[in-house]
C-alpha cells in the first residue's frame, strides 16, 4: 500500500464507522440523560428497587398537571424509550448501518424516534389518567393498585404469545435505511413492544431495574431465531407474577 492509499482510507475510516456508531453514541447519550433524571429533576435512584412497589393509598397526593409537567413526563418517556430501543437496533441492523451513510443513518433514527413520540405522548397521557383516579403514585410512578398491576403484567403475557406480537417482531426487520422504513419499523416496533413498556406503571417509570430487564428483553428478541419456548417463558413468568400480585 502506497502512503497515498494510506492517506486515504485514513481519511474515509470515520466516514464509514460513523454510520455504524450513531445508533450506539446515541443510546448512551440517551442513557446518561436519563440517568440524570431526563430533565424532571428526580433522582432514578431513588426510585430504583428490585423488588414490587408497595400497594399504598395516594388519593391525598393527586395534584394537577401544568403544562411544562406534561412535558417533562413526554420528555422522559420519549428518551426512555430511545434510549432501550437503540442499543438493540444498533448491534441486530449492524450492517446495514455499515453500508449505509451518515445521512441515512441520521434520517432513519430521526424517523423511529417520531414514532416512539408519539407513544410517549399516549404514555404520558395514560399517566395523567392514573394518576387522576389515584391508581398510580404521582411521585414514584408506580402502581398502587394490586389489579391495575396484575391486568398490566397479564395483559403484556398474553399478548407475548399473540399473532400479532408474532408477525410484527417478525417485521422488525430493515431492508434499508429510509424515513419510510423508519416509521414502518418503529410502528412495528411500538406494536410489539407497547405491552411490556407499558409495565413501567407496574414497577415505576424511572426504574432502573425495570429498565434494564425490559432492554435485555428487547434484546433478545431481536436476536433470537426462534422465539417460541422465550415466549412460552416470558409468558408464563409474567402472568405467574400477576397471579401473585392478587394472592401474594
Amino acid at each position: 500500500m502506497t502512503g497515498t492509499d494510506s492517506q486515504a482510507t485514513i481519511r474515509t475510516l470515520p466516514a464509514g464507522l460513523l454510520p455504524v456508531a450513531l445508533p450506539f453514541v446515541c443510546s448512551a447519550l440517551l442513557w446518561a440523560f436519563v440517568l440524570t433524571g431526563s430533565g424532571t429533576g428526580m433522582s432514578v435512584w431513588a426510585m430504583t428497587r428490585l423488588s414490587l412497589p408497595p400497594a399504598q393509598q395516594v388519593a391525598g397526593l393527586v395534584e394537577d398537571w401544568t403544562a411544562s409537567y406534561a412535558l417533562q413526563m413526554i420528555l422522559m418517556w420519549w428518551t426512555m424509550m430511545l434510549a432501550m430501543m437503540f442499543l438493540p437496533i444498533g448491534l441486530n441492523e449492524f450492517n446495514r448501518f455499515r453500508r449505509s451513510t451518515v445521512l441515512a443513518s441520521l434520517v432513519f433514527l430521526c424517523g423511529y424516534s417520531f414514532v416512539w413520540l408519539l407513544f410517549a405522548i399516549a404514555a404520558a397521557g395514560l399517566q395523567w389518567g392514573l394518576e387522576k383516579t389515584a391508581l398510580l403514585h404521582p411521585f414514584m410512578m408506580w402502581s398502587v393498585s394490586p389489579n391495575l398491576s396484575a391486568a398490566l403484567l397479564a395483559g403484556a403475557g398474553v399478548y407475548q404469545l399473540t399473532g400479532l406480537k408474532s408477525r410484527t417482531r417478525s417485521a422488525c426487520r430493515l431492508s434499508r435505511l429510509s424515513l419510510h422504513s423508519a416509521l414502518v419499523f418503529g410502528k412495528n416496533c411500538v406494536l410489539s413492544t407497547g405491552p411490556l413498556m407499558l409495565l413501567f406503571f407496574v414497577g415505576g417509570a424511572m426504574n432502573l431495574v425495570w429498565m434494564a430487564g425490559l432492554t435485555l428483553i428487547v434484546l433478545a428478541e431481536r436476536c433470537l431465531e426462534d422465539c417460541r419456548l422465550f415466549d412460552l417463558s416470558l409468558s408464563a413468568l409474567l402472568v405467574g407474577t400477576s397471579i401473585w400480585c392478587v394472592y401474594p
